[in-house]
């Protein structure tokens, strides 16, 4: 026998779950627009780490602790001072020649050579000098735009940082009693894979025209480019965050809990229609 309602179908066996009388449900139920997705996913995974979700878990609030400080030093490329930008820039640019050296951030980009130096800002640069070409003029508004581009994205990869590190303690019950559920593994994939692929995108963008689309020589003068520690960082951030969500998908949700019998207990119909 199977039970179904208007929202979606469930097993006989959750449904008979007990629940302690007068208990007021711990969380809202899989219903609505989470249904679809949200009652699948909890079910999908592996046994081994269910039986080893603390331990499992455990790890994945260190991955994501590391992320966290990765995602902070990338996102310090916003700064416009000279000493961060240089300390954390994207793209690194070395001119032999002149001894000289080009740090490209997200809001500024720091040129040093000699006994000199210059700081410039993204929004005082206009890109249209005369004496450039109209190569480099294109080559700079493009890095440019995706360098500023790249900025939010950047900040929330620090924001999001925390509740993914919730979801990690809250399905493993690493700190506190283990409240996994279905709705609890369903946004815990959805966070975790939406926002690093968002990040991913701009990062693409980024080393495509502040990295790849450079031009190797400048007034004559090679250039050797490289991807500097703000870049690499996020990068670094990106793979750890999508190895996390790919944790959490394959981690099933422990059916024999009261919390899981609760969510996939039907809102609309707790008797159901026997087919």
């Amino acid at each position: 026998d199977l039970h179904t309602s208007k929202k979606y179908f469930m097993s006989e066996t959750d449904a008979k779950v007990p629940v302690a009388d007068g208990e007021k449900p711990q969380t809202q139920r899989c219903a609505g627009v989470y249904s679809f997705c949200c009652i699948p996913v909890g079910h999908i995974g592996l046994k081994i780490l269910d039986k080893q979700r603390k331990p499992v878990m455990a790890v994945m609030v260190v991955l994501k602790i590391v992320a966290l400080v990765l995602s902070i030093v990338a996102a310090c490329g916003a700064a416009t001072d000279s000493d961060t930008v240089k300390a954390v820039s994207w793209t690194h640019g070395e001119v032999k020649e002149f001894g000289g050296d080009i740090y490209i951030a997200l809001n500024a980009y720091y040129l040093t050579g000699g006994n000199q130096s210059r700081l410039m800002k993204w929004e005082d640069e206009g890109c249209d000098a005369s004496e450039a070409s109209q190569d480099s003029q294109d080559l700079c508004k493009n890095c440019k735009s995706a360098a500023t581009g790249t900025v939010l994205a950047a900040i929330a990869g620090v924001i999001t940082k925390i509740p993914g590190i919730s979801n990690c303690l809250t399905r493993g019950g690493v700190f506190f009693k283990m409240s996994d559920s279905p709705k609890s593994k369903f946004m815990a994939v959805l966070t975790g894979l939406i926002q690093p692929i968002v990040l991913l995108t701009s990062a693409l963008s980024y080393g495509q025209y502040c990295y790849a689309d450079l031009p190797d020589h400048i007034n004559g003068t090679d250039v050797d480019y490289s991807n500097g520690p703000g870049y690499v960082s996020v990068l670094i951030a990106i793979v750890l965050d999508i190895f996390v969500a790919i944790i959490h998908i394959i981690t099933p949700c422990p059916e024999g809990s009261e919390l899981y019998a609760q969510q996939m207990k039907s809102p609309v119909d707790d008797k159901g229609v026997d087919l």
